[in-house]
């Protein structure tokens, strides 16, 4: 696949996958896994405190589906081929896809593929643009994380947030620095 776009360029549409990605996933199987995502898959984009980097706040980038059993969770990590599966000692299992190259490279041409029907594709859409300010290196400054913030906020119906909206920037607008971390963070 050809590409005008330099490499690292802005708003790239394409996205890097093998030829047989997913064009080698088998319908019934590609429309099953759509159709689980669906109904118990979620994109989140939290954003989390951070002492140690250069910002107060670090932003990620979390595909996921939880379920009691590890036999979906492990189908959905054997599909897409990336990814993690954990438990808890309730008997509830995580899969889940983080780094942006993984997602870049399977989860958004999968779901190109074999697309989303509810509400969850408009999530997506907008975790594919995150995803995209992310791999240019926006979230690294405080106007970067501000946009982010504002793409995210119609995202799972607003969600539980550990920090909000107004809690996060008013950090990034009061830090500086030079200044301690301790001293800004809630």
């Amino acid at each position: 696949m050809g590409s005008d776009n330099p490499s690292g360029a802005d708003n790239q549409q394409e996205r890097p996958s093998s030829p047989a990605w997913p064009d080698g996933v088998p319908r019934d199987l590609g429309h099953y896994v759509a159709g689980f995502v669906d109904g118990e898959g979620s994109f989140n984009v939290p954003i989390r405190r951070s002492r140690d980097r250069g910002m107060p706040w670090r932003v990620g980038l979390s595909f996921n589906v939880s379920q009691v059993g590890s036999e979906m969770p492990r189908l959905l990590r054997d599909a897409f081929g990336v990814g993690t599966v954990c438990g808890r000692g309730d008997g509830v299992y995580y899969y889940e896809v983080t780094r942006v190259d993984e997602l870049e490279a399977t989860v958004f041409p999968f779901f190109d593929r074999f697309p989303l029907r509810s509400k969850k594709a408009t999530d997506l859409q907008i975790f594919m643009e995150i995803a995209t300010h992310i791999r240019a290196g926006r979230h690294r400054t405080a106007e970067g994380i501000e946009e982010i913030l504002l793409l995210r906020s119609p995202m799972n119906r607003g969600g539980k947030r550990r920090y909000s909206d107004d809690e996060i920037i008013a950090v990034l607008r009061a830090w500086n620095p030079q200044r301690p971390y301790a001293e800004l963070l809630p």
